[in-house]
């Protein structure tokens, strides 16, 4: 929009000026906000928290290496050494996230969308196929 707004200066005198416009993202808002304290900054780069897990585990686990007791650990398929969990903050946020596998001696990523993260929250079993690496990916499975 090239409005214009005009300002007088003396009695029959006027000034054109065009409003500024500002743009930037709601990270960056966020992120240099004097208002938003660091908190706000860790929840954009909220790490994922994984767990060292026996092989042979595959039961649903609530985890304390997140500090939260509402954070859920997969079931692996296929297991050899991976573990992954999806962490309360994470749970309550709703949003689509990627979580990663670690253990062993490589690492796989899981993308789980904002609907699979609502139904994990909500006690639904959900099971979502990890990315490949060395040939081979896992099913994890939740709740």
């Amino acid at each position: 929009m090239d409005t214009e707004t005009k300002f007088p200066r003396d009695a029959g005198e006027s000034k054109s000026v065009k409003p500024k416009r500002l743009c930037f993202t709601r990270r960056d808002f966020l992120l240099n906000s004097a208002a938003m304290p660091p908190l706000i900054a860790a929840l954009f780069a909220a790490p994922v928290i994984v767990s060292c897990a026996d092989s042979g585990s595959s039961s649903k686990k609530t985890s304390s290496g997140g500090g939260g007791s509402g954070d859920i650990s997969g079931a692996i398929s296929s297991n050899h050494g991976h573990s992954v969990v999806i962490t309360e903050a994470e749970l309550t946020a709703e949003e689509a996230v990627i979580l990663t596998l670690t253990g062993g001696t490589h690492t796989h990523t899981l993308d789980l969308t904002m609907q699979q993260v609502v139904d994990i929250a909500g006690g639904v079993t959900v099971t979502q196929e990890s990315s490949v690496t060395n040939s081979h990916e896992h099913d994890v499975t939740f709740n």
